[in-house]
């Protein structure tokens, strides 16, 4: 069997260039509702990862997000350990 990481000749280079384009966008895209929140490197390879997903997903978690963002704090009896 052929190595699983063979390249795709038959497309040529400009897929990866395109590829590695929509990331970017995708990436700030992501990036711009979390302004100011400090972020570790999980989060940054979680971000890298879902930049990676198709625009519907990207467009999906930005609106997460902004939602989240404007929605403020959680009160103490909403919190994540209560659940």
């Amino acid at each position: 069997m052929d190595d699983v990481r063979c390249e795709r000749r038959w497309v040529g280079d400009g897929w990866r260039e395109a590829r590695s384009q929509r990331c970017m966008t995708n990436l700030g895209m992501l990036r711009e509702p979390l302004a100011g929140i400090e972020l570790d490197t999980r989060d940054h390879a979680a971000l890298t990862w879902l930049a990676d997903q198709d625009v519907e997903t990207v467009a999906l978690i930005r609106s997460l997000f902004e939602r989240a963002r404007a929605a403020g704090p959680m009160c103490p009896s909403r919190s994540l350990n209560s659940f």
